[in-house]
Order: C-alpha cells, then structure tokens, then sequence
C-alpha cells in the first residue's frame, strides 16, 4: 500500500533565483523522447499537474550509480538518465539524485503551465531524508538533499504544489517502468564513462612521461655541454 503522499507548502512569492548547482558528481543529463503506442499512453495526465517518476540504481561490484526520471506531456513521454562520476555507497544517493534531477526538470518546464508537481519514488530512505531536511528548515543531512531543498523552496515561492509519494518498487505503471529501465542504464553508462575516464588519463600520464623523457634526452644529447667555453 502506498505512504501518504508528502506536500510541500510555503508562501507564494516569485523567485528569480537560478537553479542551484549540485556539489556532487552528476554528470549532464542526457534526455531521450521515447516512443510508445498511444494504447500504452498515459491516461491519468490531469491538467495543470506535471506527474515525474524516478528511480535509481547502483552496481554493487565497483559501486557505479546512475538515475532517471520520466514524464509524460500530451501523452508524450521523455526520460533522462543522469550518471554518476564516482562511486556511491548506498543507492539513496541514485534515489536522491534522481528526485533532484526531476525538480530541476519541473523548475524547467512548469512556468506558465502547471501548477502542481507530484514526484513518485520508490525509496522511503531517500523521501525520508528529504522530508527530515524540510522538517529542519533546510539542515540537511547531506549536500544532495540540502539543493533538493532549495529546489523545492523555489517553485514553492513561485506558487506551485510540490508533492513527494512512494510507489513500490518495479510497480507495473508504465512511467515506474521507463524511470526503472533508463536508471540500469545510467548505471551501465556510468561504468563506461569511468572506464574512459581511466583510458584517457592513463594516455596522458603516459604522453607526459614521454615528453619528460624525449626533454631528458634532449638535453644530455653528446656535444652539447652546460659550461661556457674555456678559450685558449
């Protein structure tokens, strides 16, 4: 059975403040337009609400995380999949990144359209940690769920209805799906770009010993001397 859904309140005042910037390793977000059968479109868009699922995943064997998020308008859905630069210990820190890409996405997309937001997660840990940082006025636990935070302050401010509700894990709802799919994907998609990360320094590290070595030798080349000349 689903928790209560969470809503975050606050007074309605205009904000001109940009979104924050996460101090922590999420890399670009790479947005997909998906394609599905109008069969298997969304019936449950109501209008002036912008409904986004999230999820997100970790690879226990090196700790690579990823997250994702989906939403449908006019009964077109798009994902974005985020990756995560370094390893994580606990996959609320995916949960989390995800809920914050998906405020990100609604300070985009809801001016002059929607007025209510409803985020689905499937991680109690991590809607926990967000509504402990609410409930502390923003003393967060940690970094993420600080700029969640801050997030959710500033459509607040502008007027909108944020609410956080939990949905079982892999529920059969089709934006719990893709949210689901496109986060194995992030994770898989963080590993290779730490790989090629890897590759890439390996390959400079290697190109500086070369040039430090091509100089050494250069400058003990025979015939060239460091004193001056002696004269007769």
């Amino acid at each position: 059975m689903n928790q209560a859904p969470t809503a975050v309140s606050g007074r309605s005042t205009r904000s001109r403040n940009a979104p924050p910037k996460v101090p922590i390793d999420l890399e670009t977000p790479i947005h997909y337009i998906i394609q599905y059968p109008r069969t298997l479109a969304p019936q449950t868009e109501v209008q002036g609400e912008l409904t986004i699922f999230c999820d997100g995943s970790r690879i226990p064997r090196d700790a690579s995380g990823g997250a994702a998020i989906a939403y449908s308008i006019d009964g077109k859905w798009s994902g974005k999949i985020i990756t995560i630069r370094r390893g994580i210990s606990d996959i609320s820190v995916a949960e989390a990144a995800a809920i914050y890409e998906a405020l990100k996405t609604a300070v985009e997309l809801m001016p002059g359209k929607y007025r209510q937001l409803t985020i689905y997660s499937d991680s109690q840990q991590a809607l926990h940690m967000i509504k402990r940082t609410r409930d502390l006025k923003g003393r967060a636990q940690s970094a993420l769920t600080l700029e969640i935070f801050k997030l959710e302050q500033q459509l607040v401010k502008q007027g909108k209805e944020v609410t956080h509700s939990w949905v079982k894990g892999h529920h059969l709802s089709l934006g719990n799906r893709i949210a689901d799919n496109l986060a194995g994907r992030a994770s898989q998609l963080s590993i290779q770009r730490r790989q090629a990360r890897a590759v890439g320094q390996e390959v400079r590290r290697r190109q500086a010993e070369a040039g430090e070595e091509a100089a050494r030798q250069q400058h003990q080349a025979p015939g060239r001397s460091d004193r001056g000349d002696s004269g007769d």
